[in-house]
Order: C-alpha cells, then sequence, then structure tokens
C-alpha cells in the first residue's frame, strides 16, 4: 500500500516533468513548443481515462505513444543530448510507474487465498448457528458480532487488493484508495 501511494505523485509529476523538459529542449536550439502542451494534453487524457477505467490498458498505452513520438520529435529537431537523455529518463521514470500500477492492478490475492478465507468464513458462521448459547440475548449478539466481523474483514482484505479502483462504484471507488489529489491537480494543468 505504501508503494501505492507513491506512484501517483510520480506519475503526474513525471508527466508535468516531461512537458518540461521538452518544452525546454526546444526552447534552447530556438524552435516552436507550442504544440507540446496539446500533445502531452492527449496523452493525460488517456491516463485519466485509464486510473479512472473507462479505457483498457492498452488503450492507455496507445495514448501514451505519444510521450515517445514527442522525444523523438525533439531529438530529431536538434534537442542537445542532455535534454534527450532528460526526455528519455522522464519517459522511462513515467512509463515505469503506470506499468506498476496496471501489475499491482492486475495482480490480485491469491486466489486460494480467497477460496480458503471464504471456506473458513462460512464454516464458522454455519457453527455459530448450531452452536446451543444458554443466554437468549447472547445467543443473538454473539452470532451476530462474529458474523458481521468477519463478513467486514472478508470484504475489507477484498477492497485493500486492489488500491486503484477509483473507477469503481461508479465513480466513486472506495476508502481502501489511495489519494488521487495529486494526480487530479496535475491533469488540471491539461484540461
Amino acid at each position: 500500500y505504501r508503494e501505492a501511494e507513491r506512484l501517483i505523485p510520480a506519475v503526474g509529476g513525471g508527466l508535468l516533468g516531461f512537458e518540461a523538459y521538452a518544452k525546454r529542449s526546444l526552447q534552447v536550439i530556438g524552435h516552436d513548443d507550442s504544440a507540446i502542451h496539446g500533445r502531452v494534453a492527449k496523452v493525460a487524457k488517456g491516463i485519466d481515462d485509464w486510473l479512472y477505467g473507462r479505457i483498457d490498458t492498452s488503450a492507455m498505452w496507445g495514448a501514451y505513444d505519444e510521450i515517445n513520438k514527442i522525444a523523438d520529435d525533439c531529438a530529431r529537431a536538434g534537442a542537445t543530448v542532455p535534454y534527450v537523455n532528460q526526455l528519455h529518463g522522464a519517459n522511462n521514470g513515467l512509463g515505469g510507474s503506470l506499468d506498476r500500477i496496471d501489475n499491482i492492478r492486475s495482480t490480485s490475492y491469491i486466489k486460494s487465498g480467497y477460496a480458503l478465507l471464504e471456506f473458513l468464513v462460512g464454516v464458522v458462521l454455519l457453527l455459530m448457528v448450531v452452536c446451543v448459547i444458554d443466554n437468549p440475548v447472547a445467543s443473538w449478539l454473539i452470532p451476530a458480532a462474529v458474523s458481521m466481523t468477519y463478513v467486514f474483514m472478508l470484504l475489507f482484505i477484498k477492497d485493500l487488493d486492489n488500491p486503484f479502483g477509483w473507477g469503481e462504484n461508479n465513480g466513486k471507488g472506495s476508502a481502501a484508495d489511495v489519494d488521487i489529489t495529486y494526480w487530479t491537480n496535475a491533469f488540471k494543468t491539461y484540461q
């Protein structure tokens, strides 16, 4: 979860940094940099749609390919080697962060672990139904409390499994999702 918290600022900062390097690489050699912002904005829109689950991963990488084209165009225009290196470094960092988010999203908790946990919760709940408790109030309260605790635990573990689920629940995500504020602030510069 800690790693996931660092990935969102890395994506937002990486995109802003890449744009700044691209613009500066063209300014230094006296070329027009006005098209860079619009091209990076298309990439930002693709990343935003992907983060919120509106497009799939392959569509996001298709939009992201524009970053590679921008770096190539800057190099062809005659950008100096240090700036080209900075562009490739920013591209690698941003792409690595996006790839890691995708990896975390697609790698779910061990399926057999979920099955075992669900089985154990089911067994305990069935045993609570069969269990005889002499006190009538306790016979209702104890099974209810244990059932709520186990069901909450099961749902909470599944929710923690994907900390990048902002597009789920009609775009509301869940309380277990990492904070996306840094990305939304960075994305505002491209709207």
